[in-house]
Formats: structure tokens, C-alpha cells, sequence
């Protein structure tokens, strides 16, 4: 192994040295329980929906600490307290049925225990592990591994929902010069803010034990079936500023700011590119308006939105380039994300409502005589218009099934209902459609944020990574195109294998008379040329953009829901340089991108 020998390891150690250096430097595994078990009253957490639409979804927090001053025993008294006060976190996973997405999972508050491995590595240096190697460890090795650091605890989602794995794992590993703590949770346990309210509140309860006095009670979390802490908290985090110079010290950001909410869905293409092709579609309003039609016809009547009916269509053509069914089959994993913040203002009081409005949706595996219908019709165009409105209509299902199960968000959802019909798509929305299986894989994380408020007793981290299990190898972009059209029209950035561009280039759905004749397509690869005029089929490469801040106070079209048709039609911008012009634009707005 790399670093098997020597006083330091090399910089960059393999998706293999990790996977056996996490086994050779453990030391100690235990299951910490709380001290007094729950009653029958809450023996059952139920995660609210907009966490089990995500269910199979884990999150790893990693904490990188200077010296060495957390102890096991100090952690597992202050894992014990928290488990008394969140009792679901010391239980184990349980399915309820498959029926529905929103109602399958629940977590049994059975006290079996919280897990706690302890580790030693005194060869590696933090420095070998620092933010300098994230982005070859999370983006750099086949999504069928599992190259998450030899730090962390990988979860497994089978066994998790059966009950066979903990739904919190820590892990505490000692290196030459500092400590790594590792928190890795399931998203039905918690989401991606509300986990770092976990492993702030579990330093609150390790400096109290360290004190010998008990943790006050003004940051307890709850553990009903609501929110651990409000939708506003995670706003209120990202608008909070950290102690002076405290980022500029540590070199790294401070916290996840609008910008880095308003790129990631560019970086997301950024990273596709490294081991994928990414091909750009345009689809002009006039084929939005023919693909909603057919759609809607097929499905007898059954309103859809445009967006639905777009992301059906991407569904199946994805799926029927990689050679499987156009609709999901029972135990194949789909999912489609709609995601508004669309351009607001930080300081919009109504911003956390939509926040939390703006929740994943989740496409149905199938398994009813209707929903496989489209096998039978007689041509492979019609077989493909029918697939596509089979998923049209079970995203539309599960928005609504999602939508009968939230509670007390009616000024959320009423939002949700507006923005996610999209008749006239003039909304600056970022949809992502994600496609085919679920690999359990470290994300390339695309905000390495470092927290500030953990201080288990000698002050904040040095810095923080957090990865996302699991990533998906296939998905597509999707936004508005201003700037190329009257901002009614759509650019479809899909990530695919390399090498399928002829394969998509011939698909029958360009033909004349097929689904999507008359947009455009750009391959990976091929030369360049201006999007929009005729609406023919197109063959060209999707170039980098450049990373130019766009004059101070103007207002990208891109973000603006406002913005006049004229105006957009006027600039004829790249696609790609327009949208990056508008994200480095947008310090001041929030566009949130969903895993």
C-alpha cells in the first residue's frame, strides 16, 4: 500500500489504500447506548417526506482537528446524552412498505446503539488529507467503488433499511499531528443542514461532559416527525458570518455562500465532463408546447406540467441509450428534482419556506399492467412517446403524493404549485433529471464548507469535507434559455458515457416526425455553432465557459423571472458563458441546486 511505511504518507493515496488503511488503522468499535431507554409513546421516528423521497441518499461529515484533544471516552458519554435526547439516532432502520415513496422507511427507537470506531494512523500527516486531495479522492475513481476516505464509516443503504447497520456512525481517528472526526447519517436521520446541527449540538454535549456539568438546553433538537430545527436556521447559518479572519487562517471558505448555491449546478457539468461527455440540447418553445401535447394526449388526458413531460422524454431516451427499459422497473431507482430558488433575495423573509417547499420528488419504480402498456405499441417512435408519458404521469403521481403528506408549509407548497406547473417556463429554474441505478460512490462534493461552530474543547476545525453516497453517473440539467430565445424555450445539458455521441446523434426521436425533431443537439466533440434560428438538428461541441464577472449591478437574465423577451432574445450569448456570467453575478440571490 502507498502509505504503508515511513514517517508520511504521500499526498494522494488510492481508492485501495484507503479501503485497507480503514481496516488495518482501526482500533476500537463499540455501540454506545443512550443511559435510559425511550417509551412505547416514541418508539417509532417516522422521517418527515421531504426526507424519505431521499431515503437511500447518506451523508458524510468529516471534522479535521489540530492536535489531539478529543478522548473515546468523553465522545462516547456525550454520544449517550445525545442519544437520550434523540432517541431515533441510537435505533435501527426498518421498511414499512413499498407502496409509497413517502411512508417506506421509519427508524425503530430500539436503543441498539450508536456506532463508535476508534483509529490510528500516526504515518499520515493532515496534511496529506487535506482540501489540496478531495477532488482526486471524491471525483477520481469508478462510481462502482466505494472510495470514501479510510476517515470515514461507508454506509450501506440495504442495510440500513433492514435494520443491520447503525444510522449514525462516528469515527474517531488519531494522525501524527491532529484528529479527524467522522460523522457519516442517512438522510432519513437528517439532511445535509440539519447534520451539521447534529455534530454542532454533540459538541455542545462533549465540552459539557468534558466540564462535568450538564449541556444546556437553548440548542436541543427534537426528534418528532417535524423539522429538527426550523427551515430559517440553515439560512440564518449561511447569512451568519464566522470570527474574523477566520476563513483567510484556514484557507478555505467559511460557510456555503450564494455563489457557491448559484454554480454548483455549473461545476456539476464541470466534474461531468472529467469522466463523461456532455451533450447540449435546445428545445425551442414551439417543440415544448408539441412535447407537452403528445404527452398529454398519450396519457388520456392526465395533466402534466412541461416539466414533467421534459423530464419523462429525458428519462426515457437516457435510458433507451443505455440499453434498459424507457420506464423504471420495480427495483430500478429514479429519481427527478425540481428546485426554485430561483434568483431571491437572502434577506426575503420568505426565502426558508421556499426552501423547504421546494422538496425531491421521486419517480415510482412500476410494476402495473398500465404503466407497462408502452412495450406493446406496434412502432418504436410510439413506444417512446408512451414511455415518456408513463413517467410524465408517475412524476406528476409523486409530486402529488408528496404534496398530501407535508404539513403546515401551506405557504410553501402554494408557491411549489406555482412554480412547478411552469405553463410559460419564465421562472430561472434549475431542474436536474437523474438517471439509472444508484451507485454508492463519494461525491465530488461541490461546496466543501468548512464549519466553524463544532469545538469539542480546543476550538473550531481546521477544516471540514462532506461527501454525499450516492452520486449518479448519468443525469441531466436542465434550465431556461435566456439569452439564446424569449426565455420560453429549454437547454438540456445530459452527462452520458463516453463515446455514445453518434448513437444519441441517430436516435429516431430527431427524425421528422419524431418527438424532439426540430431541437438542436450539440455533441461533445463536434465543432461549434450558435444555437437558436432555424431549430434544425445541430451537431456541435459545448465549449467551457468564460469565468467573467458581469458589470456590477446588472441583473443576469438568466436569474431574473422579469426579464423582457427582448432584451433576452438580444443577447446572443454562449449558453454556457451566459450561465456562468449570472452565477459569478448572483452574490447577492440563491439558486440552490439537490443531490
Amino acid at each position: 500500500m502507498a502509505a504503508a511505511s515511513g514517517a508520511t504518507a504521500p499526498p494522494l493515496l488510492t481508492a485501495a489504500d484507503h479501503d485497507q488503511l480503514r481496516r488495518t488503522c482501526q482500533t476500537g468499535l463499540e455501540l454506545v447506548k443512550a443511559v435510559v431507554e425511550v417509551p412505547d409513546s416514541r418508539r417509532m421516528f417516522v422521517p418527515p417526506p421531504n426526507s424519505q423521497l431521499c431515503h437511500s441518499m447518506a451523508f458524510n461529515y468529516s471534522y479535521f482537528f489540530q492536535g489531539h484533544a478529543i478522548t473515546p471516552e468523553l465522545l462516547k458519554r456525550a454520544l449517550q446524552t445525545l442519544a437520550g435526547e434523540l432517541p431515533h439516532l441510537a435505533g435501527r432502520g426498518r421498511v414499512l412498505g413499498s407502496g409509497s415513496r413517502v411512508a417506506d422507511c421509519a427508524i425503530e427507537c430500539n436503543n441498539e446503539g450508536i456506532e463508535l470506531a476508534t483509529a490510528s494512523a500516526p504515518q499520515v500527516r493532515l496534511q496529506d488529507v487535506g482540501p489540496h486531495t478531495w477532488s482526486v479522492l471524491t471525483c477520481g475513481y469508478p462510481l462502482e467503488s466505494t472510495p470514501l476516505p479510510f476517515y470515514a464509516q461507508p454506509p450501506s443503504h440495504t442495510a440500513a433499511t433492514k435494520g443491520l447497520e447503525p444510522p449514525l456512525r462516528i469515527r474517531l481517528t488519531n494522525l501524527a499531528d491532529g484528529q479527524v472526526l467522522s460523522a457519516s447519517f442517512w438522510h432519513i436521520l437528517a439532511d445535509a443542514g440539519r447534520g451539521v446541527k447534529l455534530l454542532d449540538r454533540l459538541s455542545e454535549h462533549y465540552r459539557a461532559a468534558a466540564a462535568g456539568r450538564p449541556v444546556g438546553s437553548e440548542g436541543a433538537l427534537t426528534s418528532d416527525t417535524r423539522l429538527f430545527h426550523s427551515p430559517a436556521d440553515l439560512m440564518e447559518a449561511m447569512a451568519t458570518e464566522p470570527p474574523k479572519g477566520w476563513a483567510s487562517e484556514h484557507r478555505a471558505n467559511d460557510k456555503m455562500t450564494p455563489w457557491q448555491w448559484a454554480t454548483a449546478p455549473w461545476k456539476m457539468v464541470q466534474w461531468g465532463r472529467r469522466r463523461y461527455d456532455v451533450h447540449l440540447m435546445y428545445l425551442p418553445s414551439p417543440l415544448l408546447r408539441r412535447i407537452k401535447q403528445a404527452i398529454t394526449q398519450e396519457s388520456g388526458g392526465v395533466c402534466v406540467s412541461t416539466n414533467d413531460a421534459v423530464q419523462g422524454v429525458l428519462f426515457a431516451l437516457c435510458s433507451d441509450m443505455r440499453g434498459r427499459p424507457l420506464v423504471p422497473p420495480p427495483g430500478q431507482f429514479a429519481t427527478t428534482n425540481s428546485d426554485l430558488l430561483h434568483g431571491l433575495s437572502l434577506k426575503d423573509p420568505s426565502l426558508q419556506q421556499r426552501y423547504f417547499g421546494n422538496a425531491v420528488q421521486a419517480l415510482k419504480p412500476s410494476s402495473t399492467a398500465e404503466d407497462g402498456a408502452w412495450q406493446h405499441k406496434a412502432t418504436e417512435e410510439e413506444r417512446f412517446v408512451a414511455a415518456a408519458a408513463t413517467n410524465a404521469r408517475l412524476i406528476r403521481q409523486a409530486i402529488t403524493d408528496f404534496r398530501k403528506d407535508v404539513r403546515g408549509t401551506l405557504d410553501a407548497l402554494d408557491e411549489l404549485d406555482q412554480m412547478a406547473s411552469m405553463h410559460k417556463l419564465r421562472l430561472a429554474a434549475n431542474w436536474v433529471v437523474k438517471l439509472g441505478d444508484l451507485k454508492t460512490s463519494a461525491a465530488s462534493s461541490m461546496a466543501k464548507f468548512p464549519l466553524h461552530t463544532a469545538d469539542f474543547g480546543a476550538g473550531g476545525p481546521l477544516y471540514m469535507q462532506c461527501e454525499m453516497v450516492p452520486w449518479y453517473d448519468w443525469w441531466s440539467l436542465v434550465m431556461p434559455a435566456a439569452g439564446i430565445d424569449d426565455g420560453q424555450g429549454l437547454l438540456v445539458r445530459t452527462v452520458m458515457g463516453e463515446g455514445l455521441g453518434p448513437k444519441l446523434a441517430q436516435h429516431h426521436v430527431w427524425r421528422r416526425g419524431g418527438l424532439l425533431h426540430g431541437a438542436q443537439l450539440r455533441l461533445a466533440g463536434q465543432p461549434a455553432a450558435p444555437l437558436g434560428g432555424s431549430g434544425e438538428h445541430h451537431q456541435m461541441e459545448e465549449v467551457a465557459a468564460t469565468q467573467k464577472k458581469a458589470p456590477a449591478g446588472r441583473r443576469a437574465e438568466v436569474w431574473d423571472e422579469e426579464a423582457k423577451p427582448a432584451a433576452a432574445a438580444s443577447k446572443k450569448k454562449s449558453p454556457d458563458t451566459h450561465f456562468a456570467d449570472a452565477c459569478l453575478e448572483a452574490t447577492h440571490e440563491a439558486s440552490v441546486w439537490m443531490l
